[in-house]
């Protein structure tokens, strides 16, 4: 005695029929359905047509974009108003133009050597790293490794000076 099911259970059988992982006993029964009813055969037939899609168009989306553009404008607006600052507390604190200008002399001296000890091994390993991680290259590690080991060089160069001579 055979039994007659429903459209609706062999259309959710349909995918699976498609896909053909359905047990030997269920595709049977699909094929035979499929043979006899009407409905459910232009339903399979649908769902085995392709549908073409138009490729969509890549491009590369910067989410950080905005993030960037603000923080360096931030950034910038930050290091203007401290050298304006630091200019108005050198000459304000001098008592003459000529001390004032050898203060700012040196000042720019301390801080050409200390970007070159501090500021150059740092920006260099972390733009190493990130070098790396866009293209992936090995040899880049290298790099960041020595960059990173000037760097700490340099600051235990300083902290080694402190303990010597306590300045």
């Amino acid at each position: 005695m055979k039994k007659t099911i429903s459209c609706e259970i062999i259309q959710d059988l349909l995918p699976n029929y498609i896909e053909g992982i359905l047990s030997n006993e269920s595709e049977k029964l699909v094929s035979e359905h499929l043979h006899k009813c009407v409905y459910c055969k232009k339903e399979w037939e649908n769902m085995n047509t392709l549908i073409e899609v138009n490729p969509v168009e890549e491009r590369k989306v910067d989410y950080l974009k905005g993030i960037h553009k603000r923080f360096r404008n931030i950034f910038l607006a930050c290091i203007i108003l401290s050298a304006i600052t630091f200019l108005i507390g050198v000459f304000y604190s001098e008592k003459n133009t000529d001390e004032a200008l050898w203060t700012l002399f040196l000042s720019f001296f301390v801080f050409v050597v200390m970007l070159i000890k501090f500021g150059f091994p740092l920006f260099f390993a972390v733009a190493s790293f990130f070098g790396y991680k866009k293209t992936k290259n090995k040899w880049i590690l290298i790099i960041t490794v020595i960059f990173i080991y000037l760097f700490f060089d340099s600051i235990s160069f300083v902290i080694k000076n402190i303990l010597i001579y306590g300045h």
